[in-house]
C-alpha cells in the first residue's frame, strides 16, 4: 500500500512545536533586553531608586544592595542596538519561509489532489 502525495499534504505538520519554539526564542532574542531594561526602570521606580547610565546608584531592597544589579539591566538596552534589527530580519526571513512552504502545499494540493477525491469523481 503507498500513500499518495495527497494524503502526505493532508496530515497534520510535525514540525509546527519547532516552530513555536523558534519563533519564540527569535522573539526573546530580539526583544529581551528591551524588556530587561524595562523592568529594572520599573523596580527602580517602585524602591524610589536613581537609575541612569552614568553610573550605579545605592538601592535598597529587602535589606540587599541591588543598585549594580539595576544598572546592569538597565544597560542591556543598548544591546538592542544590535537585538532589534537582527531579530526583526530573523523574524522576516522565517515568515517569508513560513509563506513560501504553505504556498507550494497549496501549489501541490491543486496540483495533485487526494485520491480520495480523485476517485469520487
Amino acid at each position: 500500500m503507498t500513500i499518495s502525495d495527497g494524503d502526505k499534504l493532508n496530515k497534520p505538520q510535525a514540525n509546527k512545536p519547532k516552530r513555536v519554539v523558534v519563533y519564540g526564542f527569535v522573539l526573546a532574542f530580539t526583544f529581551g533586553p528591551i524588556l530587561c531594561a524595562g523592568v529594572a526602570e520599573g523596580i527602580a521606580h517602585l524602591l524610589g531608586c536613581e537609575l541612569n547610565e552614568a553610573n550605579s546608584h545605592p538601592c535598597k531592597c529587602c535589606g540587599m544592595e541591588i543598585g549594580e544589579l539595576l544598572y546592569s539591566m538597565g544597560m542591556l538596552a543598548w544591546l538592542a542596538l544590535a537585538t532589534l534589527p537582527t531579530g526583526l530580519l530573523v523574524l522576516v526571513v522565517l515568515f517569508v519561509i513560513d509563506l513560501t512552504g504553505k504556498a507550494r502545499q497549496v501549489l501541490a494540493r491543486k496540483t495533485n489532489p487526494p485520491q480520495d477525491i480523485v476517485e469520487s469523481k
